[in-house]
């Protein structure tokens, strides 16, 4: 065999996720990644791994797994057909990971001169290394060549000391590094069989005396309309139902943010005589429903794109199609003509909304032109998945509000925030100087943000999506993987449903990270949202309402709200303590010291009573302290104490706090801990230095879930009081945790605690400038009530 063509390499995605983890789940990198996948039983998994997971439905459905790899590989039908033109024999191996064993077994009994690896969508360098590392485990005097567009980007980001080092890394025999390798490898292969050498034989590297030789430079152009995919090499069964097809090459456009103009590729187009010949061998193979127009400007020129549709109408074709799409080169007619021809939807790089970021990107498409097409394509029937750039150079966080207030005004089906990826091979680099560019990749800053900033962005823009736009996540399911599932049976409404469900298992990852697992009510809908024969009604709406877009708004404004303009600085706490490794314990129990009574004593008294105390012994009539609720939940209140209030007016002001914080608790910390969100609306993370545990069988995990999610808030925390439980409505004591430096300042919260209780339950309506003090109760000289409050507040 002359050529054994390899797909694509699926890594195991949980060496993935510990791989980017290591760098920091701070890094870029990760938090991007985090987007993307839910964990159970400490394994993560994709879109369509749960869908693997939890798939059941009637007989009627296909049973096979969901994969977006359920095809063809699109690398292999080109360079096969090219190969097989020339007259050299091929095979492949069109998935890595899944057909490891058929690779093993044809690696240990045939003759391979040379093993083709295909690089299509790489970003790493992890899969190229697993099947090199494979192969040489298995056949060590077959010829292993390595091309594609990932190592066409090393020639163009690494020096040349730098190269020879990584191509040594990978550890291939041969290099291709053009932007088309088809006749790179037909040279190879060729001057391979002949036993003659590769120095004739342009745009490659290739391994001699322990040094790789770098051979000449020059333009490979393999016209699409000379090469024709014969889709007559490839058994139906391998075809499958979807298969990609190009129609042109390269760009006319020359956007900042893309390599393409400074790659010089000249941008050619098919005609529609080709593209029907191609159209009717696709329909030939008659187990096609899906095509997908892979072409970046599929509707350039207009006319053309036009006649392509007109041709498509009165071929009837059976499949249904998608494609990318250009909103500056269309209108109304050209909309009208995709739907009669099978268009499903299309892929819109909107990129921004803001007209002065795209001019910045270059880009000839402005906000009104995303409007129109938008707006055409949902009257015609036509889904819509909008991508967009976060933090691209000139980027604020004004103009990234208009990008999301275009996407809620013009609700596309679905929706991926991306934070940019600074690619120093782009034209936006040659202006480095001008936008204060610094780094590349996920690690970069400008004069109006930095990668951090733009990520917090991101996931504000996941947690605030709203409905109809649904969040499409990416590795594991893309753009493609929701027409693959409208192939596979499902419906828009079932596909926009699962992904719900899906992101909000990710969103409760991300609000609560010490938990590992994902709350059973939000699994339970998740389960159902992958079984087609459930209803929407089965699935428990008031948790997809609770995780929604508009909760998030909601919980951003009230937190917001809460702690604006808010300081504070102890009296009582010098330092803070491990909260969920207590130096020193004490303790207050009611019924020994007189103080229980089940009729007059309740939670928010007792709450009430402490808060009192502790804003009066802190000089502070605004207080604010960390609830560990019984429920297992946690969130701060503040209150900010009238002394014209009577007891009874504290207590039900703290019971609406409660019941308001409550309803808003889970974004409080994904909200409240963050410091780049919080910058953002001028405000910082805010010191909380008490906390109240109201249950104390589950205290302990309570604290160490706060102490490990959100260290920000937790460092602060130097008090915890417990409420020892006697019921679901009432305590029987308290139980402080503390820092033994604070021993006298316990002392004087116990005895103010004690003192004020007597008082408000003698007379729930009791001002609180008229509850009173002595020397025993707080180890401070006898002040009138009124004389205390105008010394210890701050009104």
């Amino acid at each position: 065999m002359d050529c054994l063509i390899i797909g694509y390499n699926d890594l195991d995605f949980g060496k993935v996720v510990a791989e980017v983890k290591s760098m920091g789940e701070d890094n870029v990198a990760f938090r991007d990644l985090n987007l993307n996948f839910i964990e159970i039983e400490g394994r993560p998994y994709r879109g369509q791994d749960i869908l693997n997971k939890y798939f059941n439905a009637s007989s009627q459905f296909s049973k096979r797994r969901f994969s977006n790899h359920d095809l063809l590989w699109p690398a292999i039908p080109p360079i096969a057909t090219f190969l097989h033109n020339k007259g050299f024999s091929f095979d492949y191996i069109n998935n890595f990971n899944i057909d490891k064993d058929l690779l093993r077994q044809k690696l240990l009994q045939e003759d391979i001169l040379t093993i083709a690896i295909t690089t299509t969508i790489y970003i790493s360098d992890s899969p190229i290394l697993e099947i090199i590392s494979f192969i040489r485990q298995y056949n060590q005097k077959v010829k292993i060549v390595v091309g594609g567009p990932y190592m066409s980007k090393q020639t163009e980001e690494k020096d040349d000391i730098t190269l020879q080092a990584f191509l040594k890394y990978l550890g291939a025999d041969i290099y291709v590094f053009s932007k088309e390798g088809e006749f790179a490898l037909f040279r190879i292969i060729q001057e391979l069989k002949c036993a003659e050498d590769l120095d004739a034989i342009d745009n490659i590297g290739y391994l001699h005396h322990g040094k790789y030789v770098i051979t000449s430079v020059k333009g490979e152009d393999n016209p699409l309309d000379k090469n024709p995919i014969n889709y007559s090499l490839f058994p139906k069964e391998a075809i499958g139902e979807y298969i990609n097809l190009k129609t042109s090459k390269s760009c006319p456009f020359e956007c900042s943010f893309c390599a393409f103009p400074l790659r010089a590729e000249r941008y050619v187009f098919t005609d529609e005589h080709w593209i029907r010949e191609q159209l009717n061998a696709i329909r030939a193979v008659g187990t096609v429903k899906n095509v997908f127009f892979s072409d970046d400007t599929f509707n350039i020129p207009l006319t053309r794109f036009k006649s392509i549709m007109r041709m498509m109408i009165a071929e009837k074709y059976p499949f249904r199609w998608h494609c990318f799409y250009r909103c500056g080169n269309s209108d109304e007619e050209a909309i009208m003509l995709m739907k009669d021809a099978g268009c499903t939807g299309v892929f819109l790089g909107i990129e921004s909304a803001n007209d002065t970021i795209l001019s910045i990107m270059n880009k000839k498409s402005r906000r009104n032109d995303y409007a129109t097409a938008i707006t055409l394509l949902r009257k015609h029937g036509i889904l819509t998945f909008a991508s967009i750039f976060v933090g691209f150079p000139g980027e604020t966080y004004e103009s990234y509000k208009d990008t999301m207030d275009f996407i809620e005004e013009t609700a596309p089906d679905f929706c991926r925030p991306l934070v940019w990826y600074c690619d120093t091979t782009t034209p936006i680099w040659r202006d480095r100087e001008k936008h204060g560019i610094k780094g590349n990749s996920f690690n970069w800053q400008h004069n109006t943000m930095n990668a951090r900033e733009a990520c917090d962005l991101m996931e504000e823009s996941f947690m605030s999506l709203k409905s109809p736009t649904v969040y499409v996540p990416d590795p594991g399911f893309n753009f493609i993987s929701i027409y693959y599932l409208l192939q596979r049976g499902f419906t828009v409404e079932q596909i926009k449903r699962y992904l719900t469900n899906f992101n909000n298992g990710v969103k409760a990852k991300m609000l609560f990270p010490g938990k590992r697992e994902i709350p059973i009510n939000l699994l339970d809908n998740i389960e159902k949202s992958c079984n087609l024969n459930i209803t929407t009604k089965e699935l428990d709406h008031d948790i997809i309402k609770a995780y929604a877009g508009e909760a998030y708004e909601s919980a951003l404004q009230y937190w917001l709200s809460k702690f604006k303009d808010y300081s504070f600085t102890s009296r009582l706490l010098s330092d803070p303590a491990e909260i969920f490794k207590p130096t020193e314990w004490d303790q207050l129990d009611f019924e020994s010291d007189k103080l229980y009574d089940s009729n007059t004593v309740d939670r928010v008294m007792v709450l009430s009573t402490l808060l009192y105390s502790l804003s009066y012994l802190d000089g502070y009539s605004t207080i604010s302290i960390l609830i560990g609720s019984t429920e297992g939940v946690y969130f701060p209140i503040i209150i900010d104490i009238n002394k014209s209030w009577s007891f009874d007016e504290l207590k039900r002001k703290v019971s609406f706090e409660l019941k308001q914080a409550k309803k808003n608790y889970l974004f409080c910390f994904h909200i409240l801990a963050n410091r780049y969100r919080l910058k953002k609306y001028g405000q910082q993370v805010p010191v909380i230095r008490y906390a109240f545990m109201e249950c104390e069988r589950q205290y302990q995990n309570t604290l160490t879930d706060i102490a490990t999610s959100f260290p920000e808030i937790n460092k602060n925390i130097g008090l915890t009081i417990i409420g020892r439980s006697t019921n679901d409505k009432d305590f029987s004591g308290l139980k402080f945790s503390y820092n033994a430096e604070i021993l006298t300042s316990i002392t004087k919260i116990k005895s103010l605690f004690t003192s004020t209780l007597e008082q408000v339950k003698a007379n729930h309506n009791v001002k609180l400038s008229e509850i009173r003090y002595n020397r025993n109760n707080t180890g401070t000289e006898v002040l009138s009530s009124q004389q205390n409050l105008q010394k210890q507040f701050k009104f």
